[in-house]
């Protein structure tokens, strides 16, 4: 494969910024929607908005490479593993759980989704850091 040309980086570095910044929208009118319609403050809806917010958490990371700057992409890389490692808890967590409750093997749902809440917040905080 040959070398990108200087247009066709500048064209990639686009598509990235308007992509990510659609991405940002949708997240935001998600998680507005989530705080001010009260019928969908659900167990579910709790956890796919966990999955959001890791899913905002690196599209800020993404939006970060438009400045060089040392300090900013340590924070991006800092940012961008933390989203990407959440959310793959976080859609563990929401596999695991839904596999629980297709098998009716849980009853206190609640109390599970604290225990796997607190393991995915220690999880990503461990795995961003190292």
């Amino acid at each position: 494969m040959e070398d990108l040309t200087p247009q066709q980086l500048s064209i990639l570095s686009w598509a990235n910024i308007i992509v990510s910044g659609l991405s940002l929208i949708g997240e935001i009118f998600m998680i507005g929607t989530y705080a001010y319609v009260p019928t969908l403050k659900t167990f579910a809806m709790r956890l796919i908005i966990s999955l959001i917010v890791s899913d905002l958490i690196y599209t800020i990371s993404t939006l970060m490479s438009i400045w060089n700057n040392e300090y900013i992409c340590i924070a991006q890389g800092f940012l961008g593993q933390l989203g990407v490692m959440s959310g793959v808890v976080w859609f563990s967590c929401i596999s695991y759980i839904s596999c629980l409750q297709f098998r009716r093997l849980v009853r206190d749902i609640d109390k599970k989704f604290k225990t796997m809440l607190w393991l995915s917040v220690g999880i990503s905080t461990v795995s961003a850091l190292v």
